[in-house]
């Protein structure tokens, strides 16, 4: 060897030198393993497990699958990715192990303390999109911040190697033991438990969901987050939209009994609010559907009516999809999941949490998409307006029973993918022409109605869980109105009208049951029954707070006409015990 460094430059030489140093390592090979495997296990018993499995578990009613599902997945991926990383760590050498285990370990105390502490207010993932560009001076201090851990241990590294590994070997320890207490308090406290017992529903399939009744249907379209100024707007683009919606009468003085699609959604269908936003939600939904005489599934379910709900379980009935046993759409089991489809979205989801604001665009994501993409094996119901356009084509009148149909569309929602032809847009758009999409998508339904002799004798209600949300952390500042539309059944070729009634959603529940001939004298007036200028008491709950999470709930009273906004009473305001948002 030395014959061989002389005959090398002296630069070579020192190079060779400092080389053969970097990977001089007296410590044997099962030394490294275990210190490579205390550092890998912390990591990924953080990245991979335990957060994908905290965010499923406290967000089990807005995804198709459960915290057990991500526990029984994310375990199996969480060990491939230790036994890999383990070693590949392990056969590095010299401080070449030093410096990556110090990478490693700042890694995974940066993502620990980004997670629980850095975050700060970045919005929920509910379609809605993020200004990133606001958060440029977040985004360089959280960078520095990741610096700082970066920087102390590698500092701990240069001036102490045995405070640096017992620095390492405690704090992973830590981690593992804090968050596998957090582990078993969940598991204590029934998140980690089967998303749904025996005979309860786990999900509604699209089964029937282009097959019409030959005896007589009701339609109930709901348009999420159709304010009226949408409705409004498409008329003023396209006049001829509305002009072709023979039988229909337009409410221009709609509301809606609230704010955002939990509970919105449910109180179409219930009239439900007692308790709101003090009783647990999965308390809520299940009394919701429990009030005394007042169950619309089930007065049609009893009358003959196949009820069919489009939309998603956990909006309508909660974590608990007992009352969803008078859907016939309902499945009881979801076994279906696509499990590639869910490890990828589980580790988009806990990149999102851990990683720094700077890369958070990067992993940012919808919980509509993924559901959609974790179900996409299944029969489930999927939120995709363009995807009607093409099912339209499959249409069928087919049962021999008398048909209920409720479906939740995107509407005017985040996030804006089609255009205003009803299909799918290669561009984000906006949610006016998005709406006028869904309309062209209802025109060409309706078209096929027609064509197939049902659209006369069928009842159609298009509404709105919410209008737009000026915003979600402040109070009303201007009023909010819904597009509401209404045809009863026996109307067909009567020209388009208009009415400034006083309505709201609560009138949905009585419309439909007259339409099925059935007795709503509990539910109050159908639609056509509120007179213009009729006094009437219409409330309207809005809550706020912070990144969109619900902390404070401000009551309305909304008089005579809901267009102007001296008639919206605030009655009161008081903090959210039970968050729908939290």
């Amino acid at each position: 060897m030395t014959m061989q460094l002389e005959k090398l430059g002296a630069g070579q030489t020192a190079f060779l030198r400092k080389s053969q140093a970097l990977l001089q390592d007296s410590r044997p090979w099962k030394e490294r393993l275990w210190r490579a495997a205390l550092a890998a296990f912390a990591f990924c018993y953080t990245v991979f497990f335990f957060g994908p499995v905290e965010l499923a578990a406290y967000n089990q009613d807005f995804l198709v699958f459960s915290a057990r599902d991500a526990v029984r997945l994310m375990a199996i991926f969480a060990l491939l990715g230790f036994a890999g990383l383990t070693l590949l760590l392990s056969v590095l050498r010299g401080r070449f192990f030093n410096y990556a285990l110090s990478v490693l370990f700042a890694i995974t105390v940066g993502a620990y303390l980004q997670g629980n502490v850095f975050n700060g207010t970045l919005g929920l993932l509910n379609g809605e999109g993020i200004a990133w560009e606001k958060e440029t001076l977040a985004m360089l201090g959280n960078l520095l911040g990741w610096g700082a851990v970066l920087l102390c241990v590698l500092c701990l590294h240069y001036f102490s190697k045995p405070l640096w590994r017992k620095a390492i070997s405690a704090v992973c320890a830590l981690l593992v033991l804090m968050q596998t207490a957090a582990l078993a308090s969940m598991a204590l406290a029934g998140l980690l438990a089967p998303k749904t017992q025996e005979g309860t529903a786990s999900y509604l399939s699209a089964a029937h969901q282009f097959e019409f009744s030959r005896q007589g249907n009701i339609l109930v379209i709901l348009l999420d987050e159709f304010d009226y100024k949408f409705a409004a707007g498409i008329e003023a683009q396209d006049p001829a939209i509305y002009a072709s919606l023979d039988g229909f009468t337009q409410y221009t003085n709609a509301i809606s009994s609230f704010a955002r699609t939990r509970p919105g959604a449910n109180a179409i269908l219930t009239g439900y609010s007692d308790g709101v936003y003090h009783t647990p939600p999965a308390e809520y939904f299940a009394n919701s559907w429990t009030q005394s005489g007042q169950n619309l599934l089930l007065d049609l379910s009893n009358a003959g009516y196949e009820v069919d709900l489009y939309g998603e379980l956990g909006a309508l009935f909660g974590n608990d999809g007992t009352a969803a046993r008078y859907v016939w759409n309902a499945v009881g089991t979801q076994d279906q999941l696509d499990a590639p489809s869910l490890v990828k979205s589980l580790l988009e989801l806990s990149a999102y949490r851990y990683a720094p604001i700077a890369l958070k665009p990067f992993f940012w994501s919808y919980t509509g998409d993924i559901n959609n993409q974790t179900a996409a094996d299944s029969d489930i119901y999927r939120f995709d307006d363009a995807a009607y356009w093409e099912g339209i084509a499959n249409a069928q009148v087919t049962l021999d029973r008398n048909c209920f149909k409720f479906y939740h569309m995107e509407g005017a929602h985040h996030p804006y993918t089609l255009g205003r032809d009803g299909q799918r847009s290669d561009t984000t758009t906006n949610p006016l022409i998005q709406s006028e999409g869904c309309f062209r998508i209802l025109m060409k339904l309706f078209a096929w109605m027609k064509e197939a002799g049902i659209y006369k004798d069928t009842a159609i209600i298009i509404t709105a869980d919410h209008g737009h949300a000026l915003s979600f952390e402040e109070p009303l500042s201007d009023a909010v109105r819904i597009g509401l539309f209404y045809k009863p059944a026996g109307c067909e070729g009567t020209p388009f009208a208009t009415s400034d009634a006083p309505v709201s959603n609560s009138n949905i529940r009585a419309t439909v049951l007259k339409n099925a001939g059935l007795d709503y004298s509990a539910y109050g007036p159908a639609l056509d029954e509120v007179q213009p200028g009729q006094a009437v008491e219409r409330f309207f709950y809005k809550t706020v707070g912070p990144d969109s999470r619900e902390k404070t709930l401000y009551i309305y009273r909304v008089g005579t006409d809901a267009s102007d906004f001296s008639s919206w009473e605030l009655i009161g305001s008081e903090p959210v015990d039970a968050p729908f948002f939290g």
